[in-house]
């Protein structure tokens, strides 16, 4: 075996190793992610039905953010893991949470 089949040999690895690795379906549990939403999160927004309006008039509910033609999954993960939150608290999530806030946050999704 020569040198270019080496390469196209450790480059069929990889690529079929990333495409694995982007095709990982990631699920979250809704319910975790409600109470966690209710924990963290319901000082400032309405994460659930009958939930009292918080004192902060300005944020969305999480009813609001996942009927947003614009939200999704992905969006979610960036804004929950990357993006700086002035006015929030700066949560620092584990993945699990992340993807079980999500998961809670895309239940809601009515459209």
């Amino acid at each position: 075996m020569n040198w270019k089949h080496i390469l196209v040999a450790l480059a069929a690895v990889v690529m079929t190793a990333a495409s694995a690795d982007a095709q990982q379906v990631r699920t979250g549990n809704a319910v975790e992610g409600k109470r966690l939403a209710l924990e963290l999160c319901a000082g400032c927004h309405v994460v659930a039905d009958g939930q009292e309006k918080p004192v902060i008039d300005v944020v969305p509910a999480f009813r609001e953010i996942a009927n947003e033609r614009e939200t999704t999954e992905f969006r979610l993960r960036v804004f929950l893991l990357d993006t700086p939150h002035p006015i929030m608290p700066n949560f620092i999530f584990a993945d699990e949470e992340v993807e079980n806030l999500i998961a809670y946050v895309m239940s809601l999704r009515t459209q």
